[in-house]
């Protein structure tokens, strides 16, 4: 059997290590996502210390981007009806070859 160094083991509320490390990626200190999720700063440090702390990192940082990307997108569809004609050539020169 494989032995591990991580501090503590795979936490039993993956969703709960999610929350921390979508706010971690958003700029939150240890102790702000630790008070924010409920809970304590200590496990925090540790799950950052884990082997499979960087998997959920990756998966909160994809979450929000896909969050991210698609209010961009609708917010850009949204300013297009506006009256910029600046804005509309610059998507144009973008996107069209």
């Amino acid at each position: 059997m494989s032995e591990t160094t991580d501090p503590v083991g795979v936490p039993r509320d993956r969703e709960k290590a999610m929350s921390v490390a979508y706010l971690r990626t958003l700029g939150a200190s240890q102790q702000e996502a630790a008070k924010a999720t409920g809970v304590d700063a200590r496990t925090v440090g540790r799950w950052e210390s884990c082997s499979w702390w960087p998997e959920v990192l990756t998966e909160a940082a994809e979450r929000w981007l896909a969050g991210a990307i698609g209010k961009a997108r609708k917010a850009l569809l949204d300013a297009l009806y506006e009256p910029d004609g600046l804005l509309a050539l610059k998507v144009l020169e973008r996107v069209v070859p």
